[in-house]
Protein backbone atom coordinates (compact mmCIF):
# COMPACT_ATOMS: atom_id res chain seq x y z
CA UNK A 1 0.00 0.00 0.00
CA UNK A 2 2.78 2.26 0.37
CA UNK A 3 3.19 4.87 -2.75
CA UNK A 4 0.73 3.05 -4.22
CA UNK A 5 -0.71 5.46 -6.71
CA UNK A 6 -4.86 4.62 -7.08
CA UNK A 7 -5.09 6.63 -10.59
CA UNK A 8 -8.63 7.51 -9.79
CA UNK A 9 -9.93 11.16 -9.89
CA UNK A 10 -11.97 10.32 -6.53
CA UNK A 11 -8.24 9.96 -4.78
CA UNK A 12 -6.03 12.72 -3.75
CA UNK A 13 -3.70 10.16 -1.85
CA UNK A 14 -1.88 7.57 -2.24
CA UNK A 15 -3.28 3.76 -0.97
CA UNK A 16 -1.78 4.12 2.38
CA UNK A 17 -2.22 8.15 3.23
CA UNK A 18 -5.70 7.25 2.07
CA UNK A 19 -6.26 4.60 4.82
CA UNK A 20 -4.14 6.78 7.50
CA UNK A 21 -6.82 9.58 6.57
CA UNK A 22 -9.56 7.56 7.25
CA UNK A 23 -8.49 5.95 10.32
CA UNK A 24 -7.81 9.59 11.71
CA UNK A 25 -11.50 10.08 11.03
CA UNK A 26 -12.86 6.83 12.45
CA UNK A 27 -13.99 7.32 16.15
CA UNK A 28 -11.32 6.37 18.81
CA UNK A 29 -13.19 2.82 18.93
CA UNK A 30 -11.04 -0.27 18.62
CA UNK A 31 -13.01 -2.47 15.62
CA UNK A 32 -13.88 1.15 13.98
CA UNK A 33 -10.42 1.81 13.91
CA UNK A 34 -9.04 -1.81 12.91
CA UNK A 35 -12.07 -1.85 9.68
CA UNK A 36 -10.30 1.56 8.40
CA UNK A 37 -6.82 0.44 8.55
CA UNK A 38 -7.96 -2.97 6.94
CA UNK A 39 -10.59 -1.65 4.68
CA UNK A 40 -8.49 -0.83 1.32
CA UNK A 41 -6.04 -3.68 1.85
CA UNK A 42 -7.48 -5.75 -0.85
CA UNK A 43 -7.07 -3.02 -3.28
CA UNK A 44 -3.83 -3.54 -4.42
CA UNK A 45 -4.51 -7.26 -5.77
CA UNK A 46 -7.59 -6.03 -7.24
CA UNK A 47 -6.20 -2.85 -9.57
CA UNK A 48 -6.63 -2.78 -12.57
CA UNK A 49 -6.64 0.58 -15.35
CA UNK A 50 -9.78 0.77 -17.72
CA UNK A 51 -10.17 1.92 -20.77
CA UNK A 52 -11.40 5.14 -18.98
CA UNK A 53 -7.53 5.41 -17.90
CA UNK A 54 -8.77 5.38 -14.71
CA UNK A 55 -7.88 2.60 -11.85
CA UNK A 56 -10.64 0.26 -10.84
CA UNK A 57 -10.91 -2.54 -7.75
CA UNK A 58 -13.41 -4.91 -8.41
CA UNK A 59 -14.27 -6.62 -5.72
CA UNK A 60 -11.33 -4.92 -3.10
CA UNK A 61 -14.07 -5.27 -0.82
CA UNK A 62 -14.16 -9.31 -0.47
CA UNK A 63 -10.50 -9.28 -1.29
CA UNK A 64 -9.94 -6.88 1.93
CA UNK A 65 -12.23 -9.49 4.13
CA UNK A 66 -10.16 -12.17 3.28
CA UNK A 67 -6.82 -10.51 4.12
CA UNK A 68 -8.32 -8.41 7.06
CA UNK A 69 -9.58 -11.99 8.90
CA UNK A 70 -5.75 -13.66 7.80
CA UNK A 71 -4.55 -10.57 10.14
CA UNK A 72 -6.69 -10.30 13.00
CA UNK A 73 -6.82 -14.26 13.17
CA UNK A 74 -2.89 -14.09 13.07
CA UNK A 75 -3.04 -11.39 15.94
CA UNK A 76 -5.76 -13.40 17.89
CA UNK A 77 -7.91 -10.96 18.42
CA UNK A 78 -11.32 -12.02 19.58
CA UNK A 79 -13.25 -13.97 17.14
CA UNK A 80 -16.70 -11.48 18.10
CA UNK A 81 -14.28 -8.44 17.37
CA UNK A 82 -12.71 -10.11 14.02
CA UNK A 83 -16.12 -10.84 12.80
CA UNK A 84 -17.74 -7.17 13.41
CA UNK A 85 -14.61 -5.60 10.94
CA UNK A 86 -15.21 -8.36 8.32
CA UNK A 87 -19.00 -7.08 8.50
CA UNK A 88 -18.07 -3.43 8.37
CA UNK A 89 -15.30 -3.63 5.50
CA UNK A 90 -17.68 -6.24 3.07
CA UNK A 91 -20.01 -2.91 3.55
CA UNK A 92 -18.09 -0.29 3.62
CA UNK A 93 -18.01 0.99 -0.26
CA UNK A 94 -21.91 -0.19 -0.36
CA UNK A 95 -24.94 2.60 -1.86
CA UNK A 96 -26.95 3.21 1.59
CA UNK A 97 -29.96 5.14 0.12
CA UNK A 98 -32.73 6.28 2.10
CA UNK A 99 -35.83 4.20 0.92
CA UNK A 100 -33.65 1.12 1.87
CA UNK A 101 -32.73 2.33 5.75
CA UNK A 102 -35.23 -0.34 7.18
CA UNK A 103 -33.75 -2.85 4.67
CA UNK A 104 -30.08 -1.97 6.22
CA UNK A 105 -31.30 -1.84 9.30
CA UNK A 106 -33.20 -5.72 9.17
CA UNK A 107 -30.07 -6.40 7.70
CA UNK A 108 -26.91 -5.47 10.07
CA UNK A 109 -28.68 -4.38 13.23
CA UNK A 110 -29.12 -1.28 15.24
CA UNK A 111 -25.52 -1.04 16.32
CA UNK A 112 -23.89 -2.33 13.19
CA UNK A 113 -25.77 -0.05 10.69
CA UNK A 114 -24.15 3.62 12.66
CA UNK A 115 -20.96 1.28 12.77
CA UNK A 116 -21.27 1.65 9.18
CA UNK A 117 -22.22 5.08 8.81
CA UNK A 118 -19.09 5.93 10.66
CA UNK A 119 -16.93 3.63 8.18
CA UNK A 120 -18.21 5.12 5.42
CA UNK A 121 -18.09 9.18 7.02
CA UNK A 122 -14.62 8.13 7.70
CA UNK A 123 -13.69 6.50 4.01
CA UNK A 124 -15.30 9.66 2.74
CA UNK A 125 -12.90 11.32 4.41
CA UNK A 126 -10.34 10.19 2.81
CA UNK A 127 -11.35 11.19 -0.66
CA UNK A 128 -10.35 14.39 -2.87
CA UNK A 129 -12.40 17.12 -1.69
CA UNK A 130 -14.65 17.43 -4.84
CA UNK A 131 -15.90 13.99 -4.05
CA UNK A 132 -16.85 14.28 -0.24
CA UNK A 133 -20.55 15.55 -0.85
CA UNK A 134 -21.86 12.60 0.91
CA UNK A 135 -20.76 13.72 4.12
CA UNK A 136 -24.58 15.18 4.42
CA UNK A 137 -26.36 12.40 3.05
CA UNK A 138 -24.55 10.33 5.88
CA UNK A 139 -26.24 12.66 8.39
CA UNK A 140 -29.44 12.58 6.83
CA UNK A 141 -29.37 8.45 7.01
CA UNK A 142 -28.73 8.46 11.08
CA UNK A 143 -31.36 11.25 11.48
CA UNK A 144 -34.00 8.92 9.48
CA UNK A 145 -32.86 5.61 11.22
CA UNK A 146 -33.14 6.83 14.34
CA UNK A 147 -36.83 8.20 13.75
CA UNK A 148 -37.50 4.81 12.10
CA UNK A 149 -36.20 3.20 15.29
CA UNK A 150 -38.26 5.65 17.22
CA UNK A 151 -41.29 3.92 16.45
CA UNK A 152 -40.45 0.66 17.53
CA UNK A 153 -40.19 -0.90 14.15
CA UNK A 154 -40.53 -4.39 12.62
CA UNK A 155 -37.31 -5.25 11.26
CA UNK A 156 -37.40 -8.78 12.24
CA UNK A 157 -39.68 -11.57 11.81
CA UNK A 158 -39.89 -11.63 16.09
CA UNK A 159 -41.38 -8.16 15.85
CA UNK A 160 -44.06 -9.40 13.55
CA UNK A 161 -48.15 -8.87 15.16
CA UNK A 162 -47.91 -12.82 13.49
CA UNK A 163 -46.36 -15.91 14.71
CA UNK A 164 -46.21 -19.35 13.78
CA UNK A 165 -49.08 -20.49 15.82
CA UNK A 166 -51.30 -17.68 14.13
CA UNK A 167 -50.60 -19.57 10.58
CA UNK A 168 -50.63 -22.88 11.86
CA UNK A 169 -54.42 -22.31 12.77
CA UNK A 170 -54.29 -21.11 8.95
CA UNK A 171 -53.17 -24.67 7.90
CA UNK A 172 -49.46 -23.82 7.36
CA UNK A 173 -47.03 -26.44 7.42
CA UNK A 174 -43.09 -27.09 8.20
CA UNK A 175 -41.46 -24.90 5.54
CA UNK A 176 -44.86 -23.45 4.52
CA UNK A 177 -44.69 -21.01 8.04
CA UNK A 178 -41.09 -20.04 7.49
CA UNK A 179 -41.91 -18.72 3.58
CA UNK A 180 -44.89 -16.96 5.15
CA UNK A 181 -43.70 -15.28 7.78
CA UNK A 182 -40.63 -13.70 5.55
CA UNK A 183 -43.12 -12.64 3.23
CA UNK A 184 -45.11 -10.68 5.58
CA UNK A 185 -41.62 -9.63 7.24
CA UNK A 186 -40.67 -8.23 3.24
CA UNK A 187 -44.53 -7.10 2.92
CA UNK A 188 -43.33 -4.23 6.29
CA UNK A 189 -39.83 -3.60 5.43
CA UNK A 190 -41.11 -2.46 2.03
CA UNK A 191 -44.17 -0.53 3.01
CA UNK A 192 -46.76 -2.46 1.52
CA UNK A 193 -48.64 -3.67 4.66
CA UNK A 194 -48.84 -2.29 8.01
CA UNK A 195 -47.26 -4.59 10.86
CA UNK A 196 -51.45 -5.83 12.14
CA UNK A 197 -52.78 -8.42 12.89
CA UNK A 198 -55.69 -8.35 10.54
CA UNK A 199 -53.87 -6.63 7.68
CA UNK A 200 -50.85 -9.18 7.69
CA UNK A 201 -53.72 -12.10 7.34
CA UNK A 202 -55.67 -10.39 4.56
CA UNK A 203 -51.66 -9.52 2.68
CA UNK A 204 -50.67 -13.04 3.01
CA UNK A 205 -54.37 -14.01 1.50
CA UNK A 206 -53.19 -12.35 -1.41
CA UNK A 207 -49.85 -13.75 -2.50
Amino acid sequence: MVGFDQQNIHHCHDLLTHTAVAVDHAPPVLHLRLAMLLHDVGKPATFSVGEDGQGHFYGHAKESVRLAGEILRRLRYPKALTEQVETLIRYHDSVLEEDRVRRWLNKLGEETFFDLLAVQRADTAGLASAYCTRIEQFAKLEKLAREILAEAPCLQIRDLAVNGADLMALGYKGREIGMALNRLLDGVLDGLCPNEKEALLRFLDKK
